[in-house]
């Protein structure tokens, strides 16, 4: 299957990688953050993409997207359409998940 990271889910890695920044962490340290996060995501969810679980959160709002938890405490959030894998969003687990979906207009 071919892998995609959507822009969506590049700003959201910025994000992160600023929020490390501001919390003190040397800015290198925060690339390898944000690095270790988008390969181990890319790599697992590549591995076995149905393997996980579809978000009951999500299922709330009425999507539908399947979720993983790295262990950065970080979800990562994805779509399978055709042969395709689409890297969504990250968001670390002490965000406001409807706040975030609402600042990426994935939800109005």
């Amino acid at each position: 299957m071919k892998l995609e990271i959507t822009q969506m889910a590049w700003d959201c890695l910025a994000e992160i990688e600023s929020f490390a920044i501001t919390k003190g962490h040397p800015s290198s340290e925060a690339a390898d953050l944000v690095e270790g996060l988008l390969l181990r995501s890319a790599e697992a969810i590549s591995e076995n993409p149905e393997m996980y679980r579809f978000s009951p959160r999500l299922a709330e709002f009425g999507l539908k997207m399947r979720e993983r938890l790295d262990e950065s405490s970080h979800w990562c959030l994805y779509e399978i359409e055709n042969d395709t894998i689409y890297i969504m969003l990250f968001y670390h687990t002490r965000q406001d998940l409807e706040r975030a979906l609402y600042r990426h207009q994935i939800i109005r």
